[in-house]
């Protein structure tokens, strides 16, 4: 199916669905009016649909790189801490929050110095718990964002389908309407056909 402009495409399901209105009399109208305004129905609500979708997917990925850029500053701050007591052999690879699996695994090696190697600093184990709360809701927020992002991915297949349905409802009414009428009466060039359903006019 060629490319079809989104606009364009909504703008040749209108005309042509006023048009039918206008002229019911005519035989060739009054089969198309329904599949049309069908065809425009989905489109608009799998177009609106997909585009809320994605909006709230944004705002999970946006939510997930938060939580990673949480769990980082605290990682970094008992990094600090623990220099600050001179204490060594913790994990002290400083890794930014984008590199989320990096990440993940310096604190794992963290929360395992702080309850296994630290014993003897106290509030180690507090610590520990800190990092790990921040880590599970990191996690979270994650399977949050996954879980949106293939909603919409799936409403975006729905959404082409639509279109999909809308492309050709438009080009049967297009090619019956030439037929019926021919390429030059006005009421033909009275609708602006996109391209994509209608290659064989001559170009104004």
């Amino acid at each position: 199916m060629a490319n079809c402009n989104v606009a364009e495409l909504r703008a040749a399901l209108t005309s042509s669905i006023e048009y039918c209105r206008n002229h019911r009399d005519r035989d060739f109208c009054d089969r198309h009016l329904p599949r049309l305004e069908r065809a425009l129905e989905k489109f608009e609500e799998s177009r609106d649909e997909s585009d809320r979708l994605y909006v709230d997917w944004r705002e999970d990925w946006n939510a997930e790189k938060q939580a990673w850029k949480a769990l980082s500053e605290i990682l970094r701050d008992v990094q600090n801490q623990l220099d600050s007591m001179n204490v060594t052999g913790y994990p002290d690879a400083r890794v930014r929050y984008w590199d989320a699996e990096e990440l993940d695994g310096v604190v794992e090696q963290m929360k395992t110095f702080l309850r296994e190697d630290a014993d003897d600093i106290e509030g180690s184990g507090d610590l520990a718990d800190k990092i790990e709360r921040r880590q599970e809701s990191a996690h979270d927020a994650k399977k949050a964002q996954e879980n949106s992002r293939d909603v919409y991915r799936g409403r975006v297949r729905k959404r082409s389908d639509a279109r999909g349905q809308a492309v050709e409802a438009v080009r049967d009414f297009r090619e019956v309407m030439r037929e019926t009428l021919g390429v030059d009466n006005d009421d033909y060039q009275s609708i602006r056909w996109p391209y994509a359903v209608s290659p064989d006019d001559a170009v104004i």
